[in-house]
């Protein structure tokens, strides 16, 4: 009877300690995931800043016939088509390509 107690205490011991491994390498996993959620934020952050500047740009290269601008959009992959609105006057589409919003 003795040496059951002595065997069970050994398994609650071995058990114990390694739940506290456990325990603290769970707790450095969260601590990862945290991080990289940080980061994702981050990036979503600054993809939205660059769609909305490719979007300014190609406006803005529609609206003053900005020949230079529409090259350089062009060369990083950014096209767009200009659209007569409803009262005739040119207007611009959406841009899409790299860096665009789709």
């Amino acid at each position: 009877m003795n040496g059951l107690k002595i065997g069970l205490s050994a398994v609650a011991l071995i058990m114990a300690v390694f739940m506290a491994f456990e325990s603290a390498h769970n707790r450095a996993l969260q601590e990862k995931v945290g991080k990289e959620r940080e980061t994702l934020a981050r990036a979503q952050t600054f993809t939205n800043l660059d769609n909305s500047l490719v979007q300014l740009l190609a406006k803005t290269a529609a609206e003053k016939n900005d020949q230079a601008l529409r090259n350089l959009l062009a060369d990083n992959g950014v096209t767009f088509k200009v659209e007569p609105n409803a009262g005739g006057a040119a207007g611009s589409a959406p841009a899409s390509g790299q860096g665009a919003s789709q």
